[in-house]
């Protein structure tokens, strides 16, 4: 075992790479940026559905909504970053939901 010191966020971030566990954090963590940065509006009709490897997938109720997200995704992705401290990521998929019913 290593007896160098680390800090608790590596250890913790090791931990959960090991057991592939980033995937859901991540999401957490982009969903908990996306409730910050986006508008009232956005945030009613649009929702963080994965991110993972620097792609984040985001669901829009309707066509309106995913172009209104599609023009802003320079902008999405220098905020998601800069909330994260990180880059987390590097490119934003928008997609519309299919409505059931």
């Amino acid at each position: 075992m290593n007896s160098e010191p680390r800090q608790i966020g590596e250890a913790v971030e090791s931990f959960l790479d090991k057991r592939k566990w980033d995937f859901l954090t991540h999401v957490k963590l982009a969903g908990d940026i996306w409730s910050r940065i986006a508008s009232e509006g956005m945030r009613m009709n649009c929702r963080v559905v994965s991110c993972s490897n620097g792609k984040l997938e985001i669901d829009a109720d309707s066509a309106v909504w995913a172009q209104e997200i599609r023009m802003l995704i320079p902008e999405l992705i220098r905020l998601f970053n800069h909330e994260a401290g990180k880059s987390l990521v590097e490119h934003i998929t928008v997609l519309i939901r299919r409505k059931s019913g």
